[in-house]
């Protein structure tokens, strides 16, 4: 954005300067009148740099309406961040949670396999007679 003032800016200098050059300078200082030419190309001038005036201006309102969108977004992003960072906390916690019953399970799946549980209508009916 400063890039493009900076450009504007040496744009409305060198069309200053074009008008303010040597001859109607020396002109003005006589006390001679302007020509009809040099108040024509000085009108233009004037409405040229209206033009770049009302460019810069439109320029810098959309610049800050971005701005401000930008800054909501910002804000939108770092919240669902924060959330996205409890999710995960949470998930750990619930993942570590459910390892440590896995193991526990585990351990009586082994310990029942280990040792055959006495008096149950299975255990008897696979003993002989």
């Amino acid at each position: 954005m400063q890039k493009h003032i900076r450009t504007l800016d040496n744009r409305l200098e060198g069309a200053c300067h074009w008008h303010t050059g040597r001859r109607a300078g020396t002109r003005a200082l006589r006390g001679k009148p302007y020509t009809l030419l040099q108040l024509t190309a000085r009108a233009q001038m004037q409405k040229h740099i209206r033009t770049l005036e009302n460019r810069l201006e439109g320029a810098c309102h959309r610049h800050n309406a971005r701005r401000a969108e930008t800054r909501a977004l910002r804000g939108v992003v770092d919240s669902l961040r924060r959330e996205r960072l409890a999710l995960d906390e949470a998930l750990r916690k619930l993942q570590r949670g459910l390892a440590g019953q896995r193991r526990c399970l585990a351990a009586l799946l082994h310990e029942a396999r280990r040792r055959p549980l006495t008096g149950s209508p299975a255990a008897t009916a696979s003993e002989p007679a």
